[in-house]
């Protein structure tokens, strides 16, 4: 069978000085959710799979079946529609209308490095295992993925990590607003974060991480960050529309175990 990650054998904390404080053994496939999507597509033919449908409104959504609008002009009518297009869902209005995102007071800084780019000590240090690095209000952690491609050779694959970082109200809104001077609540393009909150992020990498840490955040070129929210759906079923996954509720995804959780609710 095709492998969807890049095996580890275990998970260990490393300490500011670089030296690992604790480990554990624990068997994992570590993905990218750009891997699992492709891996998952090829099982569904290209003439069911569509793209370019933003659902724009229900026309009908009684008795039999459900009629749907898209921005792109179509009219579908079909017996169900199922809503699992995430925690910014264009469905879930129509089933619920009243219930809202809220901030968990912490926001995520990640980064993706290129193999290439991390000498061979570093890699030897953390090949094969999922990292973390403690600091005040929130931990750092990273794993070898999938690179260009989808390789999971030797020397093709990414590096990728995420810093959650405890930050209030109003710091998420500067994090969320661009250099144009505009607020993305739903989440910042890359380009268009601060150098200033890049460069402090940066700064407090140096204070609190580990050397091995601090250089793999220093090799990343362009680091993006998310708020997270807390989500929970009020109403999940409106007579034929249906939201499920993140669409309903949003698991937090601190724990390095995204992939699962999400496999778990669609079982």
């Amino acid at each position: 069978p095709k492998k969807i990650g890049v095996s580890s054998i275990g998970r260990q904390l490393i300490d500011k000085n670089g030296i690992i404080a604790k480990e554990i053994k624990l068997s994992q496939q570590l993905t990218s959710w750009g891997l699992l999507y492709r891996f998952l597509k090829e099982a569904i033919p290209e003439s069911d799979y569509k793209t370019g449908y933003h659902l724009k409104n229900v026309v009908k959504n009684h008795g039999n079946s459900v009629k749907l609008a898209f921005e792109n002009g179509e009219i579908i009518e079909t017996d169900w529609a199922i809503g699992a297009d995430g925690m910014n869902s264009t469905v879930r209005p129509f089933v619920d209308k009243i219930s809202n995102p809220i901030y968990s007071k912490y926001l995520a800084w990640r980064g993706l490095v290129k193999e290439t780019e991390i000498s061979e000590k570093n890699i030897e240090f953390l090949d094969n295992k999922m990292s973390f690095g403690i600091a005040p209000r929130g931990h750092w952690l990273g794993y070898f993925v999938a690179g260009p491609n989808d390789s999971i050779s030797i020397g093709e694959r990414w590096y990728n990590w995420v810093w959650y970082r405890g930050e209030n109200v109003d710091s998420l809104k500067s994090h969320l607003t661009g250099t144009n001077n505009f607020y993305y609540q739903n989440g910042i393009p890359h380009h268009l974060i601060k150098n200033c909150n890049i460069a402090k992020m940066r700064n407090e990498a140096k204070s609190y991480l580990a050397p091995q840490i601090i250089n793999l955040i220093s090799k990343t070129q362009t680091p993006f960050l998310q708020g997270i929210y807390d989500f929970a759906s009020k109403k999940l079923v409106r007579n034929r529309i249906i939201i499920i996954g993140d669409a309903a509720f949003t698991a937090r995804p601190h724990v390095g175990l995204g992939v699962y959780k999400a496999s778990e609710d669609a079982i």
